[in-house]
């Protein structure tokens, strides 16, 4: 969620100081640590701070399985765990049905397409000249619908369509690749591939190719 923030873990048998010192270049000014921490990060910076930890977390359950632990977890830190299934495939395949079908079924939540809502804002849409700007505001809009519905999910999110699919998109409307929207692309737990043989229908859009 903030991409400022650089996460670097230490391998064990390491001398935790050391290895933070060595990936920084100096010593940090500050060190933050949840209460009751083993000591060896109070020697790490001049100052050390000391913060509560959240009550009704485990931690050792925590590191054991995160996903059997996911009730103990805050929004973000649940979003991160969650195990996430991506349903691609052509237009008119049935994957909005596929995607809504499968969370109504393991009881939890589905994304839909952000671009089709996207699509249904504009004026005159079946002449709209698309540019890049326009597959990027849908990029990021979708990853960032996907993030906040793991934030609720019981353990796994479904997502309708994603990233990649939105790049196929731009080089279908603007007519070349974009590598800018390789930065929204992800990697997901498991994908599910509508077959091209699902009957054809027009949506609402009246954009979809047969």
């Amino acid at each position: 969620e903030l991409p400022q923030v650089q996460v670097h873990a230490v391998a064990a048998g390491d001398d935790p100081v050391a290895a933070v010192r060595e990936r920084l270049g100096a010593a940090p000014s500050v060190c933050f640590t949840g209460a009751g921490h083993d000591g060896w990060s109070a020697t790490l910076a001049p100052r050390h701070v000391e913060i509560e930890r959240l009550p009704g977390i485990e931690s050792e359950l925590v590191r054991a399985d995160a996903l059997a632990a996911l009730g103990q977890l805050p929004g973000g830190t649940r979003a991160s765990v969650v195990r996430r299934i991506c349903v691609l495939g052509a237009e008119s395949t049935g994957k909005t049905t596929v995607a809504r079908d499968l969370a109504d079924a393991l009881a939890t939540v589905w994304v839909p397409e952000y671009g089709r809502d996207y699509t249904e804002t504009l004026p005159d849409r079946l002449r709209y000249v698309w540019t890049t700007p326009d597959f990027e505001i849908i990029s990021k809009r979708q990853n960032w619908n996907e993030d906040r519905a793991a934030r609720y999910a019981n353990r796994i999110v479904i997502v309708d369509t994603d990233a990649f699919a939105t790049s196929l998109f731009h080089e279908l409307y603007v007519g070349y690749r974009a590598p800018e929207l390789d930065a929204y692309l992800r990697n997901y737990d498991l994908y599910l591939l509508t077959s091209i043989e699902t009957p054809f229908e027009m949506d609402t859009t009246g954009l979809r190719y047969d």
